[in-house]
């Protein structure tokens, strides 16, 4: 999708706060030595990526991002939604 390339790496620390539904990201990022931005989002197809996201993700400063995913179930008849963490360094 025409976005530079990241290193990208799973943090099972981001992965525990998504299925917490723990959004404190004032104090996540402070556990998160040399982070320089956050993002929580949610979203019910994995392809569909917040614009917010691709802006961070392109901005050339970007070098690494750490993401936590939980996938939460809607049950028989509710739909499926993950929930996203992403911190992103420099």
């Amino acid at each position: 999708k025409r976005l530079p390339a990241v290193d990208a790496v799973t943090d099972p620390r981001l992965k525990k706060a998504a299925c917490a539904h723990d959004m404190n990201t004032s104090q996540m990022i402070q556990g998160l030595h040399g982070a320089t931005g956050m993002m929580v989002f949610s979203i019910s197809s994995p392809g569909a990526l917040p614009d917010e996201l691709r802006q961070m993700v392109a901005d050339r400063a970007t070098q690494r991002m750490s993401v936590g995913v939980c996938m939460q179930t809607g049950g028989k008849n509710g739909f499926s939604k993950f929930w996203v963490i992403t911190a992103f360094f420099q």
